[in-house]
């Protein structure tokens, strides 16, 4: 996955964060390396809301809503956790893809494998 920050982008941001996830029957969890090099694990839910096909090309549009935990700068009450709502949008050829997405000053774009 790579990221861009709106707000406070400077060179100490990592911009590719080594995403591995999956989503099943609405379900989502993964791990990737967030912007300050911490590990950070998420889950929650995904819903798909828009759904077309342009030509070969098939869109789906949706929201995710969970939790992270590992970003010490953003936790709630000294928890380590934070909540999640994330807009996204796939973009498929076939099985092949790729992801676009955002989530507060965050955009990411990342690959996609659909089976």
């Amino acid at each position: 996955m790579w990221s861009y920050h709106f707000i406070d982008n400077d060179d100490s941001y990592r911009t590719t964060h080594n995403l591995i996830a999956i989503t099943y029957k609405g379900i989502f969890g993964g791990t990737f390396e967030n912007s300050n090099d911490d590990r950070t694990w998420t889950a929650g839910i995904q819903r798909d809301v828009y759904h077309t096909n342009l030509g070969v090309l098939s869109v789906d549009m949706g929201y995710r809503f969970g939790l992270m935990y590992g970003y010490d700068k953003m936790e709630i009450f000294n928890s380590g956790i934070f909540p999640l709502l994330q807009v996204y949008s796939n973009l498929r050829y076939k099985r092949v893809g790729a992801q676009f997405s955002w989530a507060g000053s965050v955009v990411t774009a990342g690959s996609i494998l659909h089976f």
